[in-house]
């Protein structure tokens, strides 16, 4: 099944199911009367402290071993490169989070991995925290890449990686 089949499915997938979820509503009963209530709405006053207090909050881990799928040969990372987090979000599909000291060694790495896969640049542009922004387009696979400056002066360099042949 080629790339455009496989996306098309998943939407056709996607609209259907909030199709048959918009009908299911549609059909579900009216609230019935209760003897001494009036005609004013029901509402809930939630309050988010006490909610809030109540719910676990789990930490995400970062993963930093390459899944045996990842696309090392497309996708070669620079010597030095220090994985932040790494994982495969589906099928032909990962993700990969780098992080440099500082922005002259984001720059470097940037183009080191444009440069030593090969990928075309395209839709490049800067982000409002003074990031970058683009479209790495290789052989096989693309990646929206993005560069993100954080507090401590270091930066985060992130891929989304999609295989497409």
């Amino acid at each position: 099944m080629n790339h455009r089949n496989r996306h098309m499915n998943v939407l056709v997938a996607s609209l259907t199911s909030v199709l048959l979820l918009s009908s299911l509503a549609a059909c579900a009963p009216e609230p019935s009367d209760v003897a001494g209530s009036t005609d004013k709405e029901h509402t809930e006053s939630i309050n988010p402290e006490s909610e809030a207090s109540e719910r676990e909050v789990t930490e995400y881990e970062f993963n930093t071993s390459m899944p045996d799928s990842f696309p090392s040969d497309e996708f070669a990372l620079p010597e030095g490169a220090v994985i932040e987090d790494v994982g495969e979000r589906g099928f032909d599909q990962w993700y990969l989070l780098l992080r440099a000291a500082d922005g002259e060694t984001a720059d470097t790495l940037w183009q080191s991995v444009i440069d030593s896969n090969g990928f075309t640049v395209s839709d490049q542009g800067e982000t409002s925290e003074g990031g970058l922004v683009a479209t790495l387009n290789g052989v096989t696979i693309t990646a929206l890449a993005a560069t993100i400056p954080l507090h401590d002066g270091s930066v985060q360099l992130s891929y989304d990686i999609m295989r497409f042949a």
